[in-house]
């Protein structure tokens, strides 16, 4: 029976056959203007490599159910640090991290499903 260690193992296989470049940029803050219009501010970004559900063929479910137009569902390797509003860029388009869930198996986290919708 494969244990935590040795899944996390072949998923990062999986991230290298299947994975494409994003870049994480975790939020700072968020600055109001004098007309309480909000401004986020990011950290330095962090660039890993991720598996969209896109480029996984023959799948016929969504994590967190259908997407709306302009959002994208994502795996994001267990050992990289993401929240809600985070900003993610992927294929030069910002997303912004609306669910984050993780995949846990025997108290371990396998990997991480996120929920991303393009930064307007």
């Amino acid at each position: 029976m494969s244990t935590a260690t040795d899944i996390q193992e072949d998923l990062e296989q999986l991230y290298e056959e299947l994975g494409s470049t994003v870049t994480i940029s975790p939020i700072n803050k968020i600055v109001l203007d004098k007309w309480g219009d909000s401004t986020p501010t990011y950290e330095t970004p962090v660039v890993v490599t991720a598996v969209p559900y896109s480029q996984i063929t023959n799948r016929s479910w969504e994590s967190f159910g259908d997407l709306q137009d302009g959002e994208l569902d994502m795996v994001i390797p267990y050992d990289q640090t993401i929240d809600v509003k985070y900003k993610i860029t992927f294929d030069s388009v910002d997303y912004l991290v609306l669910l984050v869930e993780k995949f846990p198996m025997n108290d371990t986290n396998l990997a991480f499903a996120v929920r991303l919708a393009k930064d307007l």
